[in-house]
């Protein structure tokens, strides 16, 4: 998969939207649900839940 690299912010209320090309790129849609996972040292990982 080619790698995207996007810029996004933490909203006031804590929300971060993931960018469109990011969404359309893993065919991920609304009301998807995703597992976050910290990894340590600044790093999360979002999976999909199927």
């Amino acid at each position: 998969m080619k790698r995207i690299i996007c810029l996004t912010y933490i909203g006031p209320d804590g929300r971060v939207q993931l960018p469109r090309k990011v969404l359309d790129k893993l065919k991920w849609k609304g009301e998807d649900y995703i597992k976050i996972e910290v990894k340590g040292q600044g790093k999360v990982e979002l999976r999909k839940v199927n």
